[in-house]
């Protein structure tokens, strides 16, 4: 979680194998000059490839370690003779802060708004390793990860289509049963659940739903609601649950 330099150039390549990319570069082992460049190549297939920097920083990110990206995009398609090509910046901030106390995105919205406009994204590693601890739970796919990776803007290791439920707020283990007080609009018995619990990823389904001591089949927001889910429940409050989309 603390890694930089080439540490963390080569924890990224790993990443990138694990998700299939055809073929992934260490940039500064294949060029031949020593001028400075981009840090990866990611090769979609035999012949398209895609550029990506790597910084580890104690703090929040700032302009120009997000933009500095856009040169060297610029240098690849003078030299490719295209006029566009994707950028990726990967960044571990807060590098010395435990992963699951740093800021949730970390990149400010003129930083997004700005690789949207450059056509660049932003990844800050902790969400790339949640991406794929969800992935290894069968939660979400390598494709869609891929996908995210190579849209310009904000990497978001959990697909925006998965709508916020709440945090855990009290454990019935012996039953099974979380209660929540519930965010978002609705949800249903037969529902599927991503609950989030430290650096625990995993599905459950919905079996029943009660409020105010009372059975129902479908719970609104603003409900304080009891869930029996068809696993464990979490071993910790505060655990967080997303309704799986």
């Amino acid at each position: 979680s603390s890694g930089t330099g080439d540490k963390l150039v080569k924890s990224i390549i790993k990443c990138l194998e694990y998700l299939e990319y055809y073929k992934v570069y260490d940039w500064d082992d294949e060029r031949e000059d020593v001028e400075k460049e981009e840090d990866i190549h990611i090769y979609k297939d035999e012949n398209e490839y895609f550029i990506a920097e790597v910084k580890g920083i104690n703090g929040p990110p700032v302009e120009d370690d997000c933009n500095v990206i856009v040169k060297y995009k610029s240098r690849n398609c003078s030299k490719l003779k295209i006029p566009s090509i994707h950028g990726i910046v990967f960044v571990n901030y807060h590098k010395n802060v435990e992963p699951n106390q740093r800021e949730e995105l970390g990149f400010t919205s003129k930083e997004i708004k700005d690789a949207v406009r450059d056509e660049y994204t932003l990844v800050g590693t902790y969400d790339l390793f949640k991406a794929i601890r969800l992935c290894q739970e069968n939660i979400i796919s390598k494709e869609s990860i891929r996908k995210s990776l190579e849209t310009p803007g904000i990497f978001r290791a959990i697909p925006i289509s998965f709508e916020y439920i709440g945090k855990v707020e009290d454990i019935l283990t012996n039953i099974n049963v979380i209660c929540v007080p519930l965010e978002c609009d609705k949800i249903k018995i037969n529902d599927e659940l991503l609950i989030i619990e430290d650096n625990n990823y995993y599905k459950a389904k919905i079996l029943s739903l009660m409020v105010n001591d009372i059975e129902v089949e479908e719970s609104e927001s603003g409900d304080r609601v009891g869930i029996k889910i068809d696993k464990s429940v979490p071993k910790v409050k505060s655990a967080q649950l997303y309704l799986i989309r």
